[in-house]
């Protein structure tokens, strides 16, 4: 990802309004990368990774990918939703080159994911207890959950404020 292809005002628009951007807040160009023209467009609807392929790349190839890609998020794994045009396509054209939009995903943050994943894990455990046919089997399931969460503050305790 770098910037190779400058957008003029007329291929921002074009791209906005090709995926059906109602109002484009900013756009940044992303200089990390060495193949492909990529920039950040923020926009009421959201932030967008919008990527200018200058290898020649071909709309069928993209369209697949696509599909791997809305496949993955509908079944929850985390990562990017491409956003297809206003058309259904995987994408349009601008600046002379092959355009693709994905929604910008930021992983969260590792602590988070970790709480999110205790708590996930306690839910589970809560619905095996619920679940559980043995009275006995139940008891020491909710004895050692207490253990578990008497301990909660020292494991899993954390602030995302900044100091």
């Amino acid at each position: 990802m770098a910037v190779f292809t400058e957008l003029s005002d007329e291929d921002r628009q074009s791209i906005t309004a090709a995926y059906g951007l109602k109002s484009l807040l900013s756009v940044v160009g992303i200089a990390d990368g060495d193949s492909e023209t990529t920039y950040l467009f923020r926009a009421r609807e959201g932030e967008f990774i919008v990527t200018l392929f200058e290898n020649g790349a071909q709309p069928l190839d993209l369209e697949r990918a696509f599909e791997t890609m809305e496949a993955l998020h509908r079944k929850g794994v985390p990562c990017p939703k491409p956003l297809r045009t206003v058309e259904g396509r995987a994408t349009c054209r601008a600046a002379g080159r092959l355009v693709a939009v994905v929604s910008s995903y930021r992983a969260p943050h590792p602590r988070l994911q970790a709480r999110q994943n205790a708590e996930a894990w306690v839910v589970r455990w809560l619905k095996s207890i619920l679940s559980s046919n043995e009275r006995q089997s139940a008891q020491q399931r909710i004895f050692q959950l207490g253990q578990f969460m008497a301990r909660w503050p020292k494991r899993m305790s954390f602030s995302l404020a900044r100091k």
